[in-house]
């Protein structure tokens, strides 16, 4: 409990963080694989890594405020076996021109050039070890009809909005994290579940970004 309730306050901190600007907040699965194989947790999170940081140069991750991520699995019948991928909610700063563009469809070509261009990268293009992606939008939380969105836009003057996701987002994401079991341990190492993206430092100038 104790554990618990230490996850939720600093998951309530960043995420206070996060809604003190206007945002588009996306929640959307993500899945590595090669042909006829499932990859794992630990095989999947580095690319996932990569594709964060590099795409911080790019349009739409370029508008990146912060995330919070959960590894989860599915069952697949095809190959007949648990499938591992990332549950990914990510919350872009609000810009003028993001109200003229379909935030999920930018996302999804960007994936598609960055697993090409990591394929090419790490010589695997063409090849049985070919890294492949799939990418599926879904609602930010069903069960609640004010967050039944692919695209959830909350403003910082829509106290209500803000308050329903604080109140019913974040205990569930908490919820799920401790109490769901991860069923493929392999040998029996602990799997880190849930990672959030962190606060950005205040910057000394302007063009300290351009400088790094």
């Amino acid at each position: 409990q104790t554990s618990l309730d230490s996850s939720l306050k600093k998951l309530t901190k960043y995420t206070r963080y996060l809604l003190a600007k206007d945002v588009y907040v996306l929640r959307i699965r993500i899945e590595f694989t090669i042909q006829n194989k499932s990859l794992s947790q630990a095989e999947q999170s580095p690319i996932l890594t990569e594709l964060l940081r590099v795409g911080q140069s790019a349009q739409p991750l370029c508008w990146l405020r912060g995330y919070l991520l959960r590894w989860d699995q599915y069952d697949c019948p095809q190959r007949q076996s648990r499938q591992t991928y990332a549950d990914l909610t990510l919350f872009f700063e609000y810009q003028p021109k993001l109200q003229d563009v379909n935030l999920t469809e930018m996302l999804k070509l960007y994936l598609t050039k960055f697993i090409t261009r990591y394929n090419e990268k790490k010589k695997l293009s063409n090849t049985v070890n070919e890294v492949h992606c799939s990418m599926r939008s879904c609602n930010v939380f069903s069960p609640k009809t004010e967050l039944r969105q692919h695209v959830l836009k909350i403003e910082t003057i829509d106290k209500d909005l803000r308050k329903s996701f604080m109140k019913y987002y974040l205990p569930y994401f908490c919820f799920l994290d401790f109490f769901i079991r991860w069923v493929e341990m392999g040998n029996a190492k602990k799997i880190k579940r849930y990672t959030r993206g962190q606060e950005s430092k205040p910057k000394k100038n302007s063009t300290q970004k351009d400088s790094e």
